[in-house]
């Protein structure tokens, strides 16, 4: 039980900014008008905050080199994520 309790505490945090960040843009960008370079350097900040916080929380990554790989993974992981989302919701939002 405890396994599954810290599991949950590591992946709720990022999954929160992963679906509600590209949400609250895309709805901020259709009424405001926000430029597509400020959505993707708040999003890129995003994926930075979340891959830095999955790599060093890792426990299977042993080295600097490794938590380093770790976290390029997970930053274009989050970062598709977020793509994804906000470009499904741009799309149905028409």
């Amino acid at each position: 039980m405890k396994l599954w309790y810290t599991y949950f505490l590591k992946v709720l945090p990022a999954s929160a900014l992963m679906l509600i960040s590209p949400l609250a843009f895309a709805a901020s960008a259709a009424s405001e008008k926000i430029s597509w370079m400020t959505m993707m350097f708040i999003g890129i900040a995003i994926s930075l905050v979340v891959a830095t916080i999955l790599s060093i929380r890792n426990k299977n990554a042993e080295g600097f080199t490794m938590k380093f790989l770790f976290g390029g993974v997970y930053f274009w992981a989050v970062a598709f994520i977020q793509l994804l989302i906000f470009a499904a919701y741009t799309h149905f939002s028409k």
